[in-house]
């Protein structure tokens, strides 16, 4: 990771736990792995469009928190790739939306590597970074996870 990214993400970090000068939409609310609470359109991630789309992430995020974000890793031989996948609300109970989570994450991280290795024409790891308005990383990790890798795909 370069020191631009790493100070990027140090400088979002601060601006969260400072707190954002605007209100954060319940669709949008995060909760990261350390406990911290952020906001979607705070990450650049939120910014990206879902592979196959025109439409954000920030825009297709459900109001029902049931959904799945997987992403390329960044490396210099693989594409960057965002897949998202997500459940109407409505069409389960929420405890069958806690059973089908696991699945619609595998879901999404299996098409995020075909499409990656695909558009590489190699193997290329992709991971669940949100998942029914959870994430596996810290705010600075999410931060700069989507930067694009020294010279890589993009």
């Amino acid at each position: 990771m370069n020191r631009t990214a790493t100070r990027a993400g140090v400088a979002l970090v601060a601006l969260l736990l400072a707190g954002t000068a605007h209100a954060c939409t319940l669709r949008h609310q995060l909760v990261m792995a350390d406990g911290q609470k952020a906001c979607l359109t705070d990450f650049p991630i939120a910014n990206e469009h879902v592979s196959g789309t025109a439409t954000s992430v920030a825009t297709v995020a459900p109001t029902s928190y049931v959904y799945s974000v997987a992403i390329s890793a960044p490396s210099e031989q693989c594409a960057k790739v965002l897949v998202m996948e997500w459940a109407q609300w409505g069409k389960h109970t929420v405890q069958m939306r806690d059973d089908i989570s696991a699945v619609r994450s595998a879901l999404a991280k299996r098409k995020c590597e075909a499409q990656a290795g695909q558009a590489s024409k190699a193997a290329c790891p992709c991971e669940v970074v949100l998942e029914d308005g959870t994430s596996p990383l810290t705010a600075a990790q999410l931060a700069t996870r989507f930067a694009p890798a020294a010279g890589g795909a993009k």
